[in-house]
Parts: C-alpha cells; structure tokens; sequence
C-alpha cells in the first residue's frame, strides 16, 4: 500500500518545533501565510473560541471525507474559525475547491498556502501524512492528529469543546499515551544509512517497540502501518544479514506476531473504507514477501470495505486493491473486472501519477498472463511471467 507520507515544516508559519509537540501548553499561531484570496485572510487578532488549522492537499484521499466536515463545523458555529493548509499550487487549490463547490469567502473559513523547506523534518512537528489537525482552545493546543481516523474522536473533541464538557485532565491522559509513543517512536526509527547488522539491530528494537504498542490504538492506521512496515523491513534485513536458519526463526516469530494481531483487524477498523483497503494492500504485501496471512481474511477485508456506502475520493484505488487480491488468488476474470473498472473511473481525469502508474502496470501484468492460457503457477513460471 502506498501510504502518501509529506516531509513537512511550516518555514512560512513561523512555529517552533517544540510547540507542536507540546499538547495542552499556550501556543502562538502563525503569522505569516500566503492566503489564497488576499482580500480574504484570518484575523489572528480577531478573537475566537476554537481555531482549527488544518493541512490538507487536493490528492490526499482521506481530506476528501474531513474537508466538509471541518467546513461544515465552521459554517454552523460561531465559536469556530477553521485556517485550511496545503503547499499546492494556488492554481491547483482554486480548481480543486471550484470542482467540489467549496466557497473560499466563508467568514469563518480561510484558505492559505505554506512552502515545505528542507531545514527540518516532518517527525518534528508529528506529522506523519494528511490530513492533520491542529484544534486550539483560545490559544492552548487541546487536540493534534488525523481528523478521519479514529471515526468520530475529531468531531467528538470538538463537540465537547463546543458544550462546554471537554475535561482537559481525562484528555491529557488518553492523549499522553499516544504522545508518548510518537515522540519515542520517532527517536528511535532506524536509520537505513548503514548496514550491517547494527541495522539489523536497530530494526529488530524497532520493531519490539511497535509490537508492544500497537495494541493501544486500535482503529488509528498510522500506528498499526507503522506496525506493518516494522514487520516487512525487519523480514527483510533477516534475510539479507542472517543466515538462513537463524531468518527462518526470525521469519516464524515475526509470522506468529502478524497473525495473532491480525484478529481483531476488522472490528477495530470496522465502518472506516480507507483503511480497510489499506489494511488489507498491506497485509498483502507481507504475502508476497512470504509470511503466511490468508488470503480469504484479506479478501474479506476488501470487500467489507467495498460493502460500505461511506463516500471517498479515490474509489479507484479500492478496485485496484480487489483486482490485486484476486490475482493472487487466480481468479483472472475477478481481478480483469476489478481493475477494468478501475481504469474507467480515472479515464481522463488528471490523477496523481505514481497511482497510475500502478494500475498500469497491473493490467500489463494481469494481460500477460490473459494471453498466456497458462493453467496453474507452475505452467506459468515455465513461460516466465512472473
């Protein structure tokens, strides 16, 4: 699964690194932005109860479930004034927001524009992808993360706050544990630069890490990715820097963690499309590198996300995941069907090209194989199609 991860630092947005990692402490917000409309721009000395700033970009899947969602709070109510961040072009931003019949002249919404710069890191400010929200209280930080992912925990802080009824020592609480493993998490992700089995090493702390965590966020799909990315490089390196006994032990224990994990998968992500999808891309990829997950339990998960109804930007991309799985499987006409339907929703349409490039490359792939008449994975190695 391609996860769409940005390297992002607010160069325009004048914030200190260690504002962003501090939850629950005063915090000064930006000054300086580009504004899509100059003659539309917040108001920093306009005072408000909530202020949202929220980053965001036209591609970003998920931003196309939290964007009028965080609109709409702003809409209907006063205390709410949201600034909406991307380091697009202003171009892109104004054809993006006009095909989806978003105004950029609400009084309580503000379109702005920052630059990424090369002086500092993403891990920094904890923004691991988009979308991210930052929620302000007059000016202390009560709330950082994914508005989409866990379902419901954004609007409910917010609703909370609105009430009245946020209890700010019960959230530090269950914010710290989360706060806690991001900050170790990106102290302690290895560093690839040198090989060897000090690499080696690194990877399996890592990973011991993530395992030991993983379970205290069910339902976040950044967390439980980090999980899956630990496993798949640590399989990895095994294999490169260990002999062959020794990775196979390695490849067992790693195999017997997954599949005790993977349990509960789709209860904890239930009703969350997305995800699901990526779930199951990921669980798929630890396929293809030999660990012994299910095929019928990825395809399941799949479906289950093709079952709900729930809107997302890319539908493409979950027929992309299906024809995947099927092809794995061998069910050729599944899989043409899949991604023939895939194809046809971005016929053009101007569509992130690295996504593209996928799904041409798998019906190129899928084709070969359509000619062939091979029967069985034996008859096809023999003709070389893998």
């Amino acid at each position: 699964m391609k996860i769409l991860i940005l390297l992002l630092f607010f160069s325009l947005l004048k914030f200190e690194p260690s504002h962003a990692q501090e939850l629950f402490k005063k915090q000064s917000l930006p000054q300086s932005i580009d504004w899509l409309d100059d003659s539309h721009q917040f108001d920093f000395k306009k005072k408000t109860e909530i202020t949202i700033m929220y980053y965001w970009a036209t591609w970003c899947a998920p931003c196309a479930e939290s964007t009028p969602m965080i609109i709409k709070f702003a809409k209907d109510h006063a205390k709410i004034r949201v600034i909406a961040l991307s380091d697009e072009e202003k171009s892109l931003i104004t054809e993006h927001l006009s095909k989806k019949k978003i105004g950029i002249k609400h009084k309580d919404y503000f379109y702005g524009m920052y630059k990424r710069s090369d002086e500092g890191t993403h891990e920094q400010l904890q923004i691991p992808a988009l979308p991210m929200a930052f929620v302000f209280q007059n000016d202390l930080l009560v709330w950082r993360g994914n508005p989409t992912y866990p379902v419901g925990e954004f609007p409910e802080i917010v609703k909370m706050l609105l009430d009245g009824k946020l209890n700010l020592e019960e959230l530090k609480k269950k914010s710290s544990k989360k706060e806690a493993y991001l900050f170790k998490r990106n102290e302690m992700k290895p560093k690839y630069s040198v090989p060897g089995k000090k690499s080696l090493k690194a990877l399996n702390e890592y990973y011991e890490f993530v395992k030991t965590n993983v379970s205290n966020f069910p339902g976040q799909y950044l967390i439980v990715s980090d999980y899956f990315r630990a496993a798949s490089n640590l399989l990895k390196a095994s294999e490169t820097f260990l002999g062959y006994k020794d990775s196979q032990k390695a490849k067992k224990e790693v195999e017997a963690d997954l599949i005790e994990f993977t349990k509960n998968l789709a209860k904890n992500f239930k009703g969350q499309k997305d995800a699901l999808t990526y779930v199951a891309r990921d669980l798929l990829d630890l396929y293809r590198n030999g660990v012994s997950i299910d095929l019928d339990f990825i395809e399941s998960l799949s479906n289950q996300s093709l079952e709900l109804k729930t809107d997302v930007q890319y539908p493409d991309f979950l027929y992309f995941a299906r024809s995947e799985i099927a092809f794995e499987r061998g069910h050729l006409k599944k899989a043409r069907k899949a991604i023939d339907k895939a194809l046809k929703m971005v016929k053009g349409k101007k569509y992130e090209e690295s996504f593209l490039s996928y799904y041409l490359d798998h019906d190129k792939k899928l084709k070969r194989f359509e000619e062939s008449n091979c029967s069985g994975t034996f008859d096809c190695i023999k003709k070389s199609l893998f």
